[in-house]
């Protein structure tokens, strides 16, 4: 029997315990004033005894029960945080815990890869995008993984027991999901297009076992859609030399010129610009756009991070100066990395520029993912409190996706959170999410912060957003992250 189950079991029979002998009292009660009523020599003290009990009782039981809804709704937090709401699979964060089990040589992964999601999201939208996702997933479970994530928006991973041919079984089970898949939602079938990346050998540290996954995945993509390649270590050779030209190219992108800015607005519930976050591209010449994390973790891998991050700071501390001249009220935020945060000068060089600029630190904010407390807790807060001297601002971003999204709010000295995309999307008729994002509304306020909802689609999502009373929302439905040009038309637009 599950612990959930026997903890459901235990709360009922306390509850049936406490209404015996609720009961029992009232009844005495009863009788008591009955009694007294009739016998005018009675002890009045037995009756006050009884009454004494039963709001006692009333009491503990009010109490109990606040007690379990809290309960509850940790057990929803934690299962939100373990589980992709869309799939129902584990997300990243809990596969790379739960998959530590299966490293044997019983077993073979492979991550698989949707290839046409952006189309998808891009003409028809998220609420038909989920749906599509919805159909794929079941169609993944009835193949019995052992265990199964959705590792990000496009990629999910499967972890199966070997079979006698394992090849035949990819095989089959790769024909099994390239179909046209039904959705009720538009009454029309979309083509599944996949790319399968597989490792028959998974005894070894399970990022190293992804990472060999991806390569697979990779060299898959390159031959054509809907083909699987086997991980072999010639592939790991062509990926290392790959990787080895994209660090020798990212040394030289300031130098180049090549660090693009987009920029996205943030809005009240009057529709009103308040604010705006900075996001960078690395606009390589006639070569395909990186993934903006990748570029990231290059910049942090080749020590680039640095002069980067000093880079964006400076170029939009003289950008936002301009556009405080327009608009007054606006204020600018920027994400850090913790790789940034170790560097002991750059609180000074912030406070340099801030000047240089004659810009006030009450108006510039610091984002820095959850998921960064994991290797760098202590450094972050120590930065974070030396920062908040200053007067600059502090928000937490992808709130809700961390291993521990509660246990240092009160160790930060935060001003806003971030609710994660992942608890917005459909949130309109996902009453699982709309108690989650009610409840963590609600929390933020309590402790002083304001409440950003990301990931914003539709006017539905909105509404119910804004009856929540969320502060801040971006996201499509307000608008895409703009070039400068297109930022500065926005603003300077009659709202």
């Amino acid at each position: 029997m599950s612990c959930s189950n026997k903890l459901n079991k235990k709360n009922n029979f306390e509850e049936k315990i406490f209404k015996v002998v609720f009961t029992s009292i009232i009844l005495m009660m009863y009788f008591l004033s009955y009694k007294l009523y009739e016998d005018k020599h009675i002890n009045f003290s037995i009756i006050l005894l009884s009454g004494g009990l039963c709001l006692s009782l009333v009491f503990l039981y009010y109490n109990r029960k606040i007690k379990i809804k809290k309960e509850n709704y940790i057990k929803k937090i934690n299962t939100i945080k373990e589980k992709d709401s869309v799939s129902g699979f584990y997300n990243r964060n809990e596969f790379l815990i739960k998959a530590n089990e299966y490293l044997t040589s019983k077993y073979f992964l492979t991550v698989i890869s949707l290839n046409n999601v952006r189309k998808i999201q891009e003409t028809l939208g998220n609420e038909i995008l989920d749906a599509f996702i919805k159909e794929i997933s079941l169609e993944i479970k009835s193949n019995n993984p052992l265990l199964s994530a959705r590792l990000n928006e496009c990629d999910f991973c499967c972890i199966f027991e070997k079979y006698s041919s394992n090849e035949k079984f990819i095989q089959d089970f790769s024909k099994k999901l390239e179909k046209e898949y039904y959705l009720k939602e538009i009454n029309e079938s979309i083509f599944a297009s996949f790319n399968f990346g597989i490792i028959l050998d998974i005894e070894d540290d399970i990022d190293v076992v992804l990472k060999k996954a991806h390569i697979a995945l990779k060299n898959s993509k390159n031959k054509i859609n809907n083909s699987y390649s086997l991980y072999s270590n010639c592939m790991k050779n062509a990926i290392d030399y790959e990787e080895l030209i994209l660090e020798r190219d990212v040394r030289k992108c300031l130098e180049k010129n090549e660090i693009n800015f987009l920029y996205q607005p943030q809005f009240n519930e009057k529709n009103e610009i308040i604010s705006y976050e900075v996001l960078i591209r690395w606009n390589r010449k006639d070569k395909p756009l990186l993934n903006t994390e990748y570029f990231v973790s290059l910049l942090e891998k080749t020590g680039m991070i640095h002069s980067v991050g000093e880079y964006i700071i400076k170029e939009n501390f003289k950008l936002y100066s301009k556009i405080k001249r327009i608009n007054p009220l606006i204020k600018i935020a920027i994400n850090l990395s913790p790789i940034q945060l170790l560097n002991e000068n750059l609180i000074s060089f912030i406070e340099e520029q801030k000047l240089e600029c004659e810009l006030e630190a009450s108006d510039i904010e610091f984002e820095i993912t959850e998921s960064s407390f994991i290797d760098y807790t202590e450094q972050i807060i120590s930065f974070f409190y030396e920062l908040k001297k200053k007067g600059f601002n502090i928000a937490l971003d992808d709130f809700g996706t961390g291993y521990s999204s509660f246990s240092y709010l009160n160790r930060i000295p935060l001003d806003k959170i971030k609710i994660d995309k992942s608890f917005i999307q459909n949130i309109d008729n996902n009453f699982y999410n709309q108690e989650i994002v009610k409840m963590l509304i609600l929390l933020s306020h309590n402790l002083g912060l304001k409440v950003v909802s990301e990931g914003v689609e539709n006017k539905k999502e909105l509404d119910v957003l804004i009856n929540m009373e969320s502060d801040i929302y971006q996201g499509y439905y307000f608008s895409k992250p703009l070039s400068i040009s297109d930022f500065m038309k926005l603003l300077e637009s009659p709202s």
